[in-house]
């Protein structure tokens, strides 16, 4: 894994806790000095080398960075003294 690629999953991760979604490739390419195609590609090799996200099928987007979902489930996630449950 690059250090660019893991930046980007903390940064993923902090996103979720913080906000409770997944930040776009669009959001992502802003933070880092990137294209959103360039953002694109580190959430792909995240998704298929490393194994730290899954991607929505056939797309781009964050499906899951586990223990987070970007989608809701009924699963709720404890991160210090909050619970999250999904958007």
């Amino acid at each position: 894994m690059t250090d660019l690629a893991r930046r980007v999953r903390l940064h993923v991760y902090r996103h979720l806790a913080d906000t409770g979604r997944a930040p776009t490739p669009v959001e992502v390419a802003r933070s880092f000095d990137l294209t959103p195609s360039q953002a694109e590609g580190v959430f792909q090799s995240l998704a298929t080398e490393a194994d730290a996200l899954v991607l929505l099928p056939g797309s781009s987007y964050i499906w899951m960075a586990e223990p987070f979902s970007a989608v809701p489930t009924s699963f709720p996630v404890a991160a210090g003294d909050r619970t999250l449950v999904g958007p």
